[in-house]
């Protein structure tokens, strides 16, 4: 077993829902470039609360996610090929500071 897996953490799904992808954009020299390839293929949005501490708890959180997609036949969720992707809001705050930081959000990361 995998160390990641080894350590027991509580991970609260806020919401989990269907959507439908709409593609993507690419910006190319001449302005941009739109990816249909994708567009209209359902998929899986889940939503966690912000129970995550640290960016291992994430990837740990993340493997154990596509490793139960695969198990269950889901999904390969390859992040190579687009079958999984995540985004990420993060927010950082001093130690023994009670307020959040200010929240930034990295969209469609494609690698743990």
């Amino acid at each position: 077993m995998d160390k990641e897996f080894s350590i027991l953490k509580t991970v609260r799904i806020n919401n989990a829902h269907i959507e439908t992808d709409t593609g993507k954009t690419n910006q190319v020299a001449e302005g941009v470039a739109l990816d249909r390839n994708r567009a209209g293929t359902p998929l899986v949005e889940i939503v966690t609360h912000p129970d995550f501490r640290s960016s291992d708890e994430v990837v740990a959180f993340l493997k154990e996610l596509q490793r139960r997609a695969r198990l269950q036949g889901i999904s390969d969720a390859e992040l190579e090929s687009g079958q999984m992707r995540c985004d990420v809001n993060i927010s950082l705050r001093t130690v023994g500071q009670e307020a959040f930081g200010t929240r930034v959000e990295m969209k469609n990361m494609s690698s743990f």
